[in-house]
């Protein structure tokens, strides 16, 4: 068996998989628990930001084995298998296939979830490269298979209407053979999200709050507090006018999320990666990362996406016919931006570096309230 050495983790930077590593030992007796087969070569994968990805041959075929990142114990594995399950059982979405997973870290050591290997390569590789044509395909098959993701899978399906991401609440591993019992419940963040997009902003509102006052590494933004209290009390009236029902959404719409293979002259999508964000969520929080995907393509890439989601087999709102899409996504970013999660793992909040990023996102934060303080 061939073990890769495992890329150092940044010293000054403590991130989700910091720490997160399965040992030759472990591999082989998850494998033997969960397929009965012997691990031939074990590769760590030097992608994934919030798990440490491992390719893994056995004398049966080729795996991809995902250590959940050290932070949302329990419910992003919950989540990403949840979701795959009601996806590929509801739809014919490509989707990777669950050989196994645990949940419970006591077990192992670390969660993990076990898929075959899918051919293709991610469209962040391929996409620089592509023609106008060839992007504009692919967009056109992915908005296909977000309608159909939309329509079928609802929340009637676990006779819940509320908005978060899963819990399994029947067993904490398992394999393609396993009943789950799956339930909608608190987001990855432990925020209880309510039933409407009020609820579920003025929550997620409240926990970046509570980060901003407590946490030092944000003490370079602190003089835009009597600015972000105004924002709050106003977003709350905006998104009170909001009655939309949660829709499902996977959460992470990306390029690096999508493999594709190129068939002929057109690429094909082979399989939607990283379900771990996945949930029941008011419809706007789907538009956020697909915007940021197709933020350096000429806009009228976002537009024929929206156009052709529109136009799907199975259509589905967009923001252009969403309504107050613009303010309500715009007080998304807000929102995220009073405490960006990620500052939280510098370990040295006085450090250069981490000043000069602090200092970068107090401006990002002042530019978004300065567009909202402009509105009528």
């Amino acid at each position: 068996m061939a073990i890769d050495t495992e890329e150092l983790d940044q010293l000054d930077r403590q991130g989700p998989k910091h720490g997160i590593h399965i040992s030759e030992k472990e591999a082989q007796r998850i494998f033997t628990r969960h397929l009965n087969t012997a691990v031939l070569e074990y590769k760590v994968s030097p992608k994934g930001y919030n798990n440490r990805l491992y390719s893994v041959t056995t004398d049966k075929s080729k795996f991809v084995l995902k250590a959940g990142g050290r932070y949302w114990k329990r419910a992003k594995t919950d989540t990403e298998v949840a979701a795959i399950s009601l996806v590929s059982k509801h739809t014919a979405v490509p989707v990777p296939h669950i050989r196994g997973w645990c949940s419970d870290a006591s077990i192992s050591g670390v969660e993990y979830i076990i898929t075959d290997e899918v051919g293709g390569t991610t469209l962040s590789e391929v996409w620089p490269f592509m023609s106008m044509d060839e992007k504009k395909h692919v967009l056109q098959e992915l908005a296909e298979h977000l309608g159909e993701i939309k329509a079928s899978v609802t929340a009637d399906l676990l006779s819940q209407q509320r908005i978060g991401n899963f819990l399994i609440t029947n067993t904490r591993s398992g394999d393609n053979s396993t009943n789950m019992d799956i339930a909608i419940d608190k987001t990855i963040d432990g925020v209880d999200g309510g039933s409407t997009a009020g609820d579920y902003f003025a929550a997620m509102l409240h926990m970046q709050l509570k980060a901003f006052h407590v946490d030092k590494v944000y003490d370079g933004m602190r003089h835009l507090y009597p600015r972000i209290q105004t924002f709050a009390s106003q977003s709350a009236q905006l998104q009170s006018t909001d009655a939309s029902a949660p829709v499902f959404t996977h959460g992470d719409i990306s390029l690096a999320n999508i493999l594709v293979e190129k068939s002929g002259s057109i690429y094909r999508i082979t399989a939607i990666l990283d379900w771990e964000w996945a949930g029941f969520f008011p419809v706007q929080e789907e538009f956020g990362p697909i915007a940021n995907m197709l933020d350096n393509d000429p806009p009228e890439l976002l537009e024929h996406l929206y156009t052709c989601i529109e136009r799907a087999r199975c259509p589905a709102a967009t923001p252009n016919t969403i309504p107050n899409y613009g303010r309500l996504s715009k007080a998304n970013l807000i929102r995220d931006a009073i405490a960006p999660w990620w500052l939280r793992d510098r370990l040295d909040s006085k450090a250069e570096e981490t000043k000069t990023l602090v200092e970068k996102c107090a401006k990002e934060l002042d530019g978004l309230l300065l567009e909202i303080e402009q509105w009528d």
